[in-house]
């Protein structure tokens, strides 16, 4: 990897740059190149937002290219710049450097890749509210929102889009169908709960696990049934697993339901009150005696993974949440400024390039993390990779590959998790084929 990684991270830069001319970005010999633009952008280590002069300087003294402020506001107002930098992601999340031997054991043996999907918003100006709507509550009038699938077993990132707020999760329902194979396994949460979906799974011959949607109808033994009582009726159990019917399609599916513990229980009876009191409604009383209960659909057969271990498998979902954490958190993608759409989308897209770019060596750090067996702290990784303007002067070429990788093979015990008894991830608790009620979780 070490041997493959300089080989592609010049490849990006030529990239880069006939993208730029391919894309009309840049039209004939100009001072500003695609390399200076988006390596100017990015500003990975930022916690405020840079005036267009102080990026004007960076792009000198980084790149060599001297740009009036004026000149540079004019780029970021173009939908060509954003239509340039969306090719730019396209392409290197496309040939981004993926590890061959990507293998994961435990519960995951059983299936050849493992998919994620999900979306998180980021809130806008409320001037953009027409050009990109959002929540019609109390949340941002103005939003985006970064879809993503990821590929738990590559640990690689599949399918990014970025896209107003109100595009609802259902649009986004057929991006996974394109790139599945057989035994392949997709964790889906409400969002993206569609009965014609599933199907199309099983016609790829792939797996599904999803939560269960409460309000659909369910059949069991062809009849249909309340679903509640049916739970009720089965109280003495901890894990209910049944072939079952759903909606008006009679899909035929297995449902596990696993009862919580009284504590989760309660902490999830004050959460949909708290949802529900936004809203200004009250839920019923089978709504709440649901909470008793963590639901999940799937067409993976009982003899391939048991009742107890589907709640564990389902749990690696948090890994996607703890990426958009770390976007938000570290890189500041969501911190966003500008009454002009295009402008933001600039922003967005460039610290897109630069995160996808970082996950080359996020790969790395990961195989030296587990030759120590240890487990690779994500987020020391990452604030290390932008600390001192590590990655900013790798890109602008002021920092050489061979010192980079030293001082990360010098300095990767500082990026491992700690050593906590109930500081185990997801992953680990899958490897160790860990049941749902050896870790109480919701």
């Amino acid at each position: 990897m070490k041997r493959i990684i300089p080989k592609e991270i010049k490849k990006y830069k030529e990239t880069i740059e006939e993208l730029a001319i391919k894309t009309g970005f840049i039209v004939r010999k100009v001072k500003i190149t695609g390399l200076s633009f988006i390596g100017t952008l990015m500003s990975v280590n930022s916690d405020f937002i840079m005036s267009d002069e102080n990026l004007c300087r960076n792009m000198s003294e980084d790149y060599g290219a001297n740009l009036t402020r004026q000149g540079l506001n004019k780029r970021l107002h173009q939908k060509k710049s954003v239509d340039y930098l969306k090719e730019v992601v396209d392409v290197v999340l496309k040939e981004r450097y993926k590890p061959v031997d990507g293998e994961i054991g435990g519960l995951l043996r059983q299936f050849n890749n493992t998919y994620i999907e999900d979306n998180s918003s980021i809130s806008l100006p409320k001037d953009l509210k027409e050009e990109y709507k959002g929540s019609s509550g109390k949340a941002s009038s103005s939003a985006l929102k970064i879809y993503l699938n990821y590929n738990v077993t590559q640990n690689s990132i599949e399918k990014l889009e970025v896209a107003s707020w109100n595009k609802s999760d259902a649009k986004f329902n057929g991006n996974i169908i394109e790139i599945l194979k057989k035994d392949d396994l997709v964790l889906r949460d409400l969002g993206f709960f569609k009965i014609d979906r599933f199907k199309e799974i099983e016609k790829k011959e792939a797996y599904y696990l999803s939560r269960y949607f409460l309000s659909t109808t369910i059949y069991i033994n062809d009849k249909k049934t309340d679903l509640l009582e049916f739970l009720k009726s089965k109280k003495e159990y901890k894990i209910i697993d049944e072939k079952v019917k759903i909606s008006t399609q009679k899909f035929s599916t297995r449902l596990v339901a696993i009862r919580v513990s009284d504590d989760i229980y309660n902490k999830r009876v004050r959460a949909l009150n708290k949802a529900y009191r936004r809203r200004r409604k009250v839920p019923n009383k089978s709504t709440l005696e649901l909470q008793r209960y963590i639901i999940f659909i799937t067409n993976i057969p009982k003899e391939t993974i048991a009742p107890q271990h589907i709640g564990t498998i389902y749990r690696l979902r948090w890994s996607i949440e703890l990426i958009f954490k770390r976007w938000k958190s570290i890189f500041k993608i969501n911190r966003v400024t500008g009454k002009s759409g295009n402008r933001i989308l600039c922003f967005i897209y460039a610290k897109l390039i630069a995160i996808l770019l970082m996950s080359n060596f996020e790969n790395y750090a990961l195989s030296l993390a587990q030759k120590i067996g240890r487990e690779l702290s994500y987020e020391k990784f990452f604030k290390w990779i932008i600390n001192r303007d590590r990655f900013q002067r790798l890109f602008s070429s002021k920092l050489s590959l061979k010192l980079f990788f030293k001082n990360l093979e010098d300095n990767i015990y500082r990026m491992l998790r700690d050593r906590r008894k109930k500081d185990i991830s997801s992953l680990n608790l899958i490897l160790s084929s860990s049941s749902f009620y050896d870790y109480d979780f919701a």
